[in-house]
């Protein structure tokens, strides 16, 4: 820890226990925002801030969004997607590259992101914030998106009417990826 002037102090929330001291190893920098601050926090905070992106999706949400159809045709009604996106809201949602007939079992072996913060704009715009995991699919993601070659869709379950209207049994179940075509 060269360079940088640490102390022992309370265990911090998270529980970042220094040699079993009870006590949590922080930041002593009078006079700097990071004094106080437990150091492993500090680093866990950095990293994620790394791994973390705002995309948009390719699917719209409004009254009228025929224009804007998913990736496989369906059209979902506003009131819908804000319901999903609510319970979404309250946890963070697991994501996987797409798989034709993959099912909605995730296995952990496939996640790559985890997609939270869910928002839709008056215009029906969909954005939502991704945490690119340390997983194999999660580095082949991170490569993706820095070439600017993938592009993101809802994956749920329920029934669709003959006009591909998305139906109010509709549950969101995750945020898939697509290579861009």
């Amino acid at each position: 820890m060269s360079g940088i002037k640490s102390i022992l102090g309370k265990l911090c929330k998270n529980g970042h226990d220094h040699n079993q001291s009870g006590q949590s190893l922080r930041f002593n920098n009078p006079g700097r925002r990071s004094d106080k601050k437990c150091i492993k926090c500090n680093n866990l905070r950095k990293i994620r801030k790394k791994t973390m992106i705002k995309v948009s999706l390719k699917t719209r949400a409004s009254n009228n969004c025929e224009k804007y159809p998913s990736i496989n045709g369906h059209i979902y009604k506003r009131e819908i997607l804000k319901r999903e996106f609510n319970k979404a809201n309250q946890k963070k949602m697991y994501g996987r590259p797409y798989k034709e007939g993959q099912g909605t079992v995730i296995s952990l072996i496939d996640v790559s992101h985890l997609a939270y913060n869910f928002l839709i704009n008056e215009k029906g715009k969909i954005t939502c914030k991704i945490q690119i995991l340390d997983t194999p699919n999660g580095k082949i993601l991170k490569e993706l998106i820095k070439s600017g070659n993938v592009r993101f869709d809802l994956s749920g379950v329920g029934s669709v009417n003959d006009k591909k209207y998305v139906q109010d049994d509709y549950n969101l179940t995750e945020i898939q990826w697509l290579i861009n075509e």
